[in-house]
């Protein structure tokens, strides 16, 4: 990353700082004995009891695949194979609403009307949040599917952690290759890291694993609603896109850790329900919020493309140049600076209001 301006904002601490690397390490896997001492940790600082309601919040306009059906019929059939005991699901709804969304009401399933006005995703998310009865909440695009069951009990493990604030899912296409594995911070705009690879990619990457993240993706995102309330949920100046990396960066400015666990994996049709489409004033917005953020966790020994012309090449993790010299640690500070934006093509864009 580049170095903090001067004048910058102090770096801000989002957490315990780094484990210290031996000088000359050259193997990080753990042996038997020291895996079973993390293990133990790990366990101990699970000091809540096992998570067994959750509510379940939809945004949805009721739109339809190709074949007539609701993609929201989908993700209904996943929070139900979730593996959660009790569960409420909350679909959020407006007039834009195509069909019968009282058709859709069951024992689990219950309508939240949003006030009429133009579409935002943070604001559908906030009503669902103060309508949810659950201490945690998951919020779910309305366009995934589940792959196998009990997806949603793994997601809830690691926050009996008091210390994490979030946790995010492995999301891949209908073909199997990634959506989100996690979201990583270039130049100040986040981007989804390993996107198009396979899964066999992903491992060979080592982005098969648990992971502590900048942000997750808020298309399969659990939390605790005391957090979300404490935070002020997301930021509905944000309606579309970057809500979450915000919510991320406001549960880590809190002291909470982001985390995604690739062992809860669902399907993901990104834009069926809702066209992908990215503003160049919402990007105006998110900066102004945070500026250019360095991201503590996007690894340094990695080549990035640097692809003016695709910014998504960026978050590509290609091999090592070299391998890290294991004494230069990464810091867990999220530090702030002027941001000069390198790309501005939103000229004549239009700006809700």
């Amino acid at each position: 990353g580049r170095e903090q301006q001067p004048f910058a904002p102090a770096p801000v601490r989002i957490g315990p700082p780094p484990a210290v690397v031996t000088e000359g390490a050259t193997d990080l896997v753990p042996d038997d004995s020291t895996a079973s001492s993390i293990a133990a940790l790990l366990t101990g600082r699970r000091s809540s009891p096992e998570i067994d309601a959750v509510s379940i919040v939809i945004p949805t306009a009721g739109f339809v695949d190709g074949a007539g059906t609701p993609f929201v019929t989908a993700a209904i059939d996943a929070a139900r194979r979730g593996g959660i005991a009790r569960i409420e699901i909350l679909l959020v709804v407006g007039d834009e609403f195509v069909g019968n969304a009282e058709a859709f009401i069951e024992n689990d399933v219950r309508l939240v009307r949003r006030p009429s006005g133009s579409w935002n995703f943070s604001a559908a998310v906030n009503l669902g949040v103060l309508a949810a009865r659950h201490d945690h909440v998951l919020v779910l695009n309305d366009d995934v599917e589940a792959i196998n069951d009990g997806w949603l009990a793994t997601m809830a493990t690691p926050l009996r952690d008091p210390d994490i604030g979030a946790v995010g899912a492995l999301l891949v296409f209908p073909d199997h290759t990634v959506q989100h594995a996690g979201m990583v911070i270039d130049d100040a705009l986040p981007l989804h890291c390993f996107a198009g690879s396979t899964l066999d990619e992903l491992r060979a990457s080592g982005g098969y694993r648990p992971r502590e993240m900048a942000a997750v993706t808020g298309a399969c995102l659990l939390a605790r609603r005391t957090d979300l309330l404490a935070v002020g949920g997301l930021c509905e100046e944000l309606p579309f896109n970057f809500n979450d990396v915000d919510l991320c960066f406001k549960l880590l400015r809190r002291g909470q850790r982001v985390l995604f666990t690739p062992e809860a994996m669902l399907v993901h049709h990104e834009g069926a329900s809702r066209e992908p489409v990215t503003h160049g004033w919402e990007w105006d917005r998110f900066v102004h919020r945070w500026g250019h953020v360095i991201d503590p966790w996007y690894p340094p020994a990695y080549i990035r493309p640097d692809d003016p012309g695709d910014r998504r090449r960026n978050a590509d993790h290609l091999l090592p140049a070299a391998v890290p010299d294991p004494g230069k640690l990464r810091t867990a500070v999220l530090h702030s600076a002027v941001h000069e934006a390198r790309l501005r093509s939103h000229e004549g864009a239009t700006v809700p209001e």
